[in-house]
């Protein structure tokens, strides 16, 4: 579980700005001063969220790789992106002096919610692929010592000695006594 909450909080960064750009791309707010005001730090964000959602994908893979169990579900990260999408869009609009009622009937945040649950079945999916690219790499033959018991029941056989030169028979001890002896 700790992974998976792990794995989601490294991959929202990625999902919210490709989220965030593509909405905006999608249905332009009308808003031009919320636009030039309120998304000056996705530059920033985007320059960190790519390495935080690889780092993401290799802890799937390593997961994977140890056999653990990949518990993110998808309606989890889709829920987290959504909030996180819905929450900035409201502080965004309310801090340039949109009225909240304008907020709400915005095109962008209808669409921006459609397309964070786009990406965040995407996201889900990649880091899926990463489990199981883990898996798979656990898959290819490590190198195994075998240890192998021995058993000792008595036996009644006799070993015969392929010498021609002696009738002798050769038995040893009984079988049971070569366990205890040792």
């Amino acid at each position: 579980m700790r992974h998976s909450r792990l794995i989601a909080a490294l991959s929202i960064p990625l999902g919210f700005v490709l989220g965030h750009l593509a909405a905006y791309t999608l249905a332009s707010g009308g808003h031009s001063e919320v636009e030039a005001a309120a998304h000056s730090y996705l530059g920033s964000l985007s320059e960190g969220a790519v390495p935080m959602a690889l780092f993401a994908v290799l802890i799937a893979v390593v997961q994977g790789r140890r056999r653990q169990a990949f518990t993110l579900r998808a309606s989890t990260l889709i829920g987290q992106l959504v909030a996180v999408y819905v929450a900035i869009e409201l502080i965004e609009h309310v801090s340039v002096g949109v009225p909240l009622g304008a907020i709400l009937t915005e095109k962008t945040l209808f669409v921006g919610i459609a397309v964070q649950v786009i990406i965040g079945f995407g996201l889900h999916r990649l880091l899926r692929a990463g489990h199981r690219l883990g898996e798979l790499l656990s898959e290819t033959k490590q190198p195994t010592f075998v240890v192998a018991a021995v058993l000792s029941m008595p036996s009644r056989d006799t070993v015969r000695s392929s010498s021609s030169r002696s009738s002798i028979r050769l038995r040893g001890p009984p079988a049971f006594t070569l366990a205890f002896s040792l």
